[in-house]
């Protein structure tokens, strides 16, 4: 008898050590996947926050020790940013840049906030 091929304990192995590898590669996998969406919104925030200087410098001028807002939907209206690779949405399904604002502090500090929670002392444009 001439046997060719592989028996069915051979290829059950086979399968076995195929399975543990990937059930042992897959965390490392998911891990780079997800450290490289945070690196890619870290630098969709930074962009972000020089396009709103830009917008300040051009709208105010020189910039005074006081607050500045400006919605994020104003800087895509006036090109001074585009939507974002892979916008993140809201609870609404909305895209946050429909929904969100840029606020400068006083001390020259950036942060990315909801329209609705800026403070009530300063507009948005």
């Amino acid at each position: 008898m001439n046997n060719k091929g592989f028996s069915l304990v051979e290829l059950i192995a086979v399968l076995v050590l195929l399975a543990l590898i990937i059930g042992l590669a897959m965390p490392a996998i998911l891990n780079a996947f997800r450290s490289s969406d945070d690196r890619i919104e870290e630098a969709e925030k930074e962009l972000l926050f020089a396009n709103a200087r830009s917008y300040f410098s051009d709208t105010h001028g020189v910039l005074e020790d006081k607050r500045y807002c400006v919605k994020i939907s104003t800087l895509v209206y006036e090109n001074y940013t585009k939507e974002p690779i892979a916008p993140s949405r809201g609870d609404n399904g909305k895209s946050l840049y429909e929904s969100e604002s840029v606020l400068r502090e006083a001390n020259n500090t950036y942060r990315i906030l909801p329209t609705n929670t800026v403070p009530a002392r300063v507009t948005c444009d």
